[in-house]
């Protein structure tokens, strides 16, 4: 079980050169204020940041040896990636198919049409196979067939089009095997990640061995990243499905056995994370409404959406305003009405001389159109108060706190590297040398944010009973804790843009109020 203290996410080479002076930097700077790192994909990876993993049993040489991961581990607890989905064309798994094709161990591995096809239908199949004759059975099976008379590559239009995704990009690709003949396999996000077959004994065994060697090296926390488009099955959406919940399951089981919590990573229906924060095995979720609630709660300066907030989400949750990845509009969907969603972009979009709505939508290599792709601190306008209420009421509200590295330095949007990566979701990952975080350290903004933080990681009450209360105004609220003798609470004043908490001293036993 990993400690209720906050935790930063970080890749290997942002908060630092690599992972030893990460390291070093947080011992140094930030020992009170972090409790555990999320350390974003440090195995070698062929694209998307780390998340198109070519080998988990390597760390990449230019962040450092698993040596420097047991060490950070020693201090920290450490979160690690497994992206459930997909493998980097370029691992050995992949390579060996194109290079043996129907001879390779890992020729089963991956989706193709015949897989996909076969999916929706093969237990009803088998239970027709008890109470049919041969010849019936042999019009079923030749009805299946006629999709590869007419749709390319037997791939039926209508059932892929049922396939939820968030980009336009096609779904299935054509890969040249060695001996010049050609494969067709399912790819969720782009060709260089090959979707794997998680039915597969192969598959299951190759995740074993990746699962166990995390734990090897001192791991806590697996994040099971992207894991809601795992399973495929025809004539679904293809997206949290029933096989998806079997498949975590098998993974929290596998993970528990080496001593190992999971945190699945799913961006859906604020609905969804409760259903999954639900599952028998499943440790934590995250809280990704959050970050939007928040917002609406700041622009609007009336806590009722966020009253309604605390009443439904779960509390087993992994509290974030940012990641790696935007903010995505899909996890209030149903939560927050389309034109509060609106108001919320429109606003943010506006700040910053519109720098996250040229970082947003179809522009940019974005494979996730609904996502904002903004630092908080800029979502915020870079308006000081507002930014320590919000990380205020992110830290007062059940669960673990997790704040990205450029929000713990208040850090704004880059444009210089969305211009150079072309990437849109770069834009929030400016990466600090040693020397730029010991200037921003002299920032009042994130000295104000740091004491808040050593409050939230050293307050014994934030492990007992939670409350929230509305003021006499929607504008006024405050957010409780207390365990034993010790007590605290959050009085925040939205149209004022202030805050004051009050506690009781652990030494003193007198009762403090002060602003952060």
């Amino acid at each position: 079980m990993i400690k209720n203290k906050i935790q930063l996410i970080t890749y290997a080479n942002s908060f630092g050169k690599n992972i030893e002076e990460l390291h070093s930097i947080l011992n140094r700077f930030f020992k009170e204020e972090i409790g555990g790192v999320h350390l974003l994909p440090f195995f070698p990876s062929s694209s998307d940041r780390g998340f198109s993993p070519v080998d988990y049993f390597e760390v990449e040489s230019s962040f450092g040896t698993w040596g420097d991961v047991k060490k950070l581990a020693s201090d920290y607890a450490l979160t690690s990636d497994l992206v459930i989905n997909h493998i980097s064309r370029h691992s050995k798994y992949f390579q060996d198919f194109l290079e043996k094709g129907d001879k390779s161990e890992y020729k089963d591995c991956f989706i193709t049409p015949k897989k996909f096809n076969q999916n929706h239908s093969i237990k009803y199949l088998k239970y027709l196979e008890k109470r049919l004759p041969a010849f019936i059975l042999s019009i079923f099976d030749n009805i299946s067939q006629s999709d590869f008379i007419f749709h390319k590559n037997g791939i039926n239009k209508i059932d892929l089009g049922k396939i939820y995704r968030r980009h336009r990009n096609p779904l299935f690709y054509d890969f040249e095997k060695k001996d010049g003949t050609k494969s067709v396999l399912y790819c969720t996000f782009s060709p260089d990640q090959i979707d794997w077959d998680i039915e597969n004994l192969k598959v299951k065994k190759i995740f074993k061995k990746i699962i166990d060697n995390l734990a090897k090296n001192k791991i806590k926390v697996v994040r099971l990243d992207a894991v809601a488009y795992a399973a495929k099955k025809r004539g679904t959406n293809g997206f949290f499905i029933e096989e998806t919940y079997n498949f975590i399951k098998w993974l929290a089981k596998t993970s528990h056995s080496n001593g190992m919590q999971v945190l699945p990573e799913v961006h859906s229906k604020y609905i969804s994370q409760i259903k999954l924060s639900q599952i028998k095995g499943v440790d934590y979720v995250y809280d990704f409404a959050l970050p939007l609630v928040v917002l609406h709660t700041i622009f609007s300066q009336s806590s009722r959406r966020l009253e309604e907030w605390v009443k439904v989400r779960p509390t087993n949750a992994m509290t974030v305003l940012d990641t790696h990845d935007g903010i995505d509009i899909s996890d209030v969907e149903g939560f927050l009405s389309e034109k509060e969603i609106e108001d919320i972009k429109e606003k943010v979009f506006s700040f910053d001389n519109s720098s996250a709505k040229i970082a947003s939508g179809f522009g940019f290599g974005n494979t996730n159109i609904n996502q904002i792709n903004s630092s908080f601190y800029c979502a915020v306008n870079k308006k000081h108060d507002d930014y320590i209420n919000a990380r205020i009421i992110q830290y007062f509200m059940p669960g673990i706190p997790q704040i990205f590295y450029v929000g713990l330095l208040a850090g704004g949007n880059d444009l210089k590297r969305l211009y150079k990566t072309k990437t849109g979701r770069e834009i929030m990952r400016h990466n600090y040398t040693k020397k730029e975080i010991e200037k921003n350290l002299k920032r009042k903004i994130v000295q104000r944010l740091l004491k808040l933080s050593r409050f939230r990681n050293n307050y014994p009450a934030f492990d007992g009973k939670f409350s929230f209360e509305v003021g006499e105004k929607n504008h006024l609220f405050i957010m409780k804790w207390g365990k034993d003798s010790f007590y605290c609470e959050a009085h925040i004043d939205l149209k004022k843009h202030e805050n004051k908490i009050k506690y009781i001293d652990p030494e003193t036993k007198s009762l403090v109020e002060e602003s952060f």
